[in-house]
């Protein structure tokens, strides 16, 4: 869904839009963590959602599928960087960073 949805058309389109659209919540409970949260654009939790979606439709299809759970930290730190600052981020996103899995054959 996420690679073919901006070629496939309107029905994939919506429902690309829905998946990015249930992060905004989740996102959003972030602002209780940053002492300036209330400042924050009332835009910004659909601007990371499609950061995240778009970061990870530029690894599949680049054929780097296989590299996407190594690239979670990466997407984490982008992500709590709004809320937390960037040292925070970086510690936690490198602490929780996953351990590699093998690929299933």
């Amino acid at each position: 869904m996420i690679v073919e949805s901006p070629t496939v058309g309107p029905a994939i389109t919506k429902r690309y839009e829905q998946a990015t659209r249930a992060f905004v919540p989740l996102f959003r409970a972030g602002r209780e963590l940053n002492p300036r949260g209330k400042e924050l654009p009332d835009t910004i939790e659909d601007t990371l959602a499609g950061s995240v979606f778009w970061s990870a439709y530029e690894r599949l299809i680049v054929g780097e599928a296989d590299d996407l759970t190594a690239y979670l930290p990466v997407l984490l730190e982008l992500v709590l960087r709004t809320y937390l600052g960037q040292a925070e981020a970086s510690r936690i996103a490198r602490a929780e960073a996953p351990a590699p899995q093998p690929a299933l054959a």
